[in-house]
């Protein structure tokens, strides 16, 4: 009986030592996690403020800008007339229109994007650029329409 209740006992503190053991590795565990995951949320941070401090330039010019701009809003002008029923398919004209604009002025969309997100980044120079968008569409509407 003495050797029954030994191993009773030497088992009760076996099964301690492997749940201390358990609790020892889940609470390490945890901390592991929560250390990778500001690890990683610290390294997204920095990441960002990096890639916003990278940004060097537009691709092209305000001119340029300001041209591409003044088109695009007279194709969404233009879309916007069509008065289509599905908005699927005004955005699919729209998409065609704004390619035509972009391989007229020989640009794709990730430099146009980033130009338009440098330019935006700065309410003076954005005001200004939009400045001559406006003088452009007054000048297109005080011109006969050629077609």
């Amino acid at each position: 009986m003495q050797k029954n209740h030994e191993i009773c006992i030497l088992s009760a503190t076996t099964q301690t030592n492997i749940t201390g053991f358990t609790e020892r590795i889940m609470c390490n565990g945890f901390l592991k996690n929560v250390k990778i995951t500001a690890a990683l949320f610290f390294l997204i941070i920095l990441h960002g403020c990096s890639f916003s401090g990278s940004v060097i330039g537009p691709e092209y010019d305000e001119d340029t800008m300001a041209e591409i701009l003044t088109e695009i809003h007279l194709a969404e002008a233009r879309v916007s007339k069509m008065k289509f029923r599905s908005p699927d398919s005004s955005a699919l004209v729209f998409k065609r229109l704004e390619e035509q604009i972009f391989i007229k002025h020989e640009i794709d969309t990730l430099e146009y994007r980033k130009s338009y997100e440098y330019y935006a980044s700065d309410a003076i120079q954005w005001k200004l650029i939009y400045q001559k968008v406006n003088e452009n569409l007054n000048s297109k509407e005080n011109k006969p329409n050629d077609t």
